[in-house]
């Protein structure tokens, strides 16, 4: 099985750009903690950051509702690609894709409001966007490297 399941804070605001197919893609930076103690029970807490990668309708809801503090849920399948760059050289990436997002938190953008009668939590119930739709490119199907 080749899943991964993630859920973490929002490092920055998300932003939509399109290929030149024009499926919408996104990325959301997306920090785990680890919280461990050491041999002399001395509390160690350990960050990591995940680039996960969103296509279609879930990247442009992604850019549209996630900013930067929001909380969010990820799962996904993890896939490696390689393309040749411009100056010939041979690259390689190994990518987080998520097949569904969910908000667990978001946070308001400058200037808005907190949605009445939801205090400062702004929960949306949980709500997720499943990514249903075959736009996302898949193994072995070429496509220029966006990033």
């Amino acid at each position: 099985m080749n899943m991964f399941v993630l859920g973490g804070g929002v490092g920055k605001d998300v932003e939509c750009r399109y290929l030149p197919s024009g499926t919408a893609v996104a990325n959301i930076s997306l920090a785990t903690n680890t919280v461990f103690y050491d041999k002399d029970h001395k509390k160690i807490e350990k960050t990591e950051w995940h680039d996960i990668t969103c296509f279609g309708n879930m990247a442009e809801n992604a850019a549209k509702y996630i900013t930067k503090g929001s909380k969010v849920s990820c799962v996904g399948e993890i896939q490696h690609r390689s393309w040749d760059a411009t100056d010939g050289t041979k690259r390689y990436k190994t990518e987080l894709v998520a097949r569904n997002v969910e908000f667990v938190y978001l946070k308001p953008r400058d200037g808005e409001q907190d949605l009445p009668g939801k205090g400062h939590d702004r929960r949306l119930e949980r709500k997720g966007f499943d990514q249903r739709d075959e736009t996302a490119p898949r193994d072995g199907q070429a496509q220029d490297d966006p990033w």
